[in-house]
């Protein structure tokens, strides 16, 4: 009786052998800086410049305002004599804005590499509505090899509009870099994935699902998940349909292993009752694995991927050039039309063609009197 019973555990347990786990490495970075509030006292009179995002309390932090080194966010000056913090836009650089590995981490936010006596410069505008005060700043970067915290020195120059003394503050900045295991298994154009990933520097980790869909062999879509983090406290990462007005996708490289893409938390802090903080991050998967040598990653590799419902079009104009980019599976034929109104009774045909590849781009001839509107079919 118990050999029977050993012999079909056996038998039910066996098939779990055949589904493939593989290991790759993660990594992510969050996008935002971290930057404490600082004193300084000069002439008898104390200043304090604070920074915020959020609504209603000081959260220090200094977000990417452009895509490259530029950051932002509000600063908030106590100066002796007046009624409460003055409220400036902030903008500065950071330094190291490069990859010079190639890893795809930028260097300032890689906690493995120094920032040594870097110099960076910045504005601090007020604008009440009646008068705009400028003024202008220059920093001084420091954070040592496998640290997460360094010094950035502010010089802020507001002499000319509010005649204070040039006042000098040496704040503590922070970043937040992971690094860790993704392990998956592909059922189909499904990929079931969970990770583990451990802060840099410091004590901290995140743990989850990570459920993704292939769309092609360079293309992965993210499905909503959640994670448990620091403090053992729980956030909801945004899958990359819906969180912003384009899919946030994960993209490999024709010929690479490393696949890059940026996610949001719903809630970046979720201790506090501001949503909107820290909460948009960078993140890479490296996927060594590859069972047929054909320089496809396992992650991707294969035939089973599933198409977005679509045809899905997106319209862009840049200057006089006007580009329609159609996503639909390869193969597919799609018509292209338009008409100037969209109570006329038919739409114009602008081109039919079949698509080579999962996404294609066409080129439209703008229109010289009054708008136009156009639609993607299929056949």
């Amino acid at each position: 009786m118990n050999l029977r019973i050993q012999l079909l555990l056996s038998f039910l347990l066996f098939p779990a052998a055949f589904v493939q786990a593989n290991d790759a490495r993660m990594l992510m970075n969050c996008t935002s800086v971290r930057v404490s509030t600082q004193s300084v006292k000069q002439s008898g009179q104390t200043y304090t410049l604070g920074f915020s995002t959020a609504d209603d309390y000081v959260n220090g932090e200094w977000y990417n305002s452009d895509g490259q080194a530029r950051y932002g966010t509000l600063a908030l000056l106590d100066v002796p004599g007046f009624d409460g913090p003055l409220g400036f836009s902030f903008y500065i650089d950071l330094p190291n804005m490069t990859d010079s590995d190639g890893d795809l981490v930028t260097d300032f936010f890689k906690v493995s590499q120094a920032v040594s006596g870097l110099g960076t410069s910045g504005t601090m505008t007020l604008d009440n509505g009646e008068d705009v005060i400028q003024g202008f700043v220059t920093a001084t970067w420091n954070r040592a090899a496998g640290q997460t915290t360094g010094t950035v020195q502010l010089r802020v120059n507001l002499e000319r509009d509010l005649f204070l003394p040039v006042l000098t503050f040496t704040h503590t900045f922070e970043i937040y870099q992971y690094d860790g295991k993704l392990t998956y298994a592909v059922k189909g154009a499904k990929v079931e994935a969970s990770v583990d990933l451990q802060r840099q520097g410091k004590a901290g980790e995140f743990t989850g699902p990570f459920p993704m869909t292939r769309r092609s062999q360079t293309e992965l879509v993210r499905d909503e998940a959640d994670w448990f983090g620091p403090d053992n406290e729980a956030y909801v990462v945004l899958g990359s349909v819906g969180a912003t007005a384009d899919d946030m996708l994960l993209v490999r490289g024709a010929t690479a292993n490393n696949y890059a893409g940026s996610f949001y938390f719903l809630d970046g802090v979720p201790s506090t009752q501001f949503q909107n903080e820290y909460d948009l991050w960078n993140m890479q998967i490296i996927d060594p694995n590859d069972a047929d040598g054909n320089h496809i990653p396992d992650l991707t590799d294969g035939t089973d991927f599933e198409q977005p419902a679509g045809p899905v079009a997106k319209l862009v104009a840049v200057g006089d050039q006007l580009t329609l980019t159609i996503a639909a599976k390869s193969g597919q034929q799609v018509i292209v039309e338009q008409r100037a109104d969209l109570d006329a009774a038919a739409w114009e045909e602008v081109e039919t063609r079949t698509l080579a590849a999962d996404s294609e781009d066409v080129s439209l001839t703008p229109p010289t009197d009054g708008a136009r509107f156009y639609r993607v079919r299929t056949l």
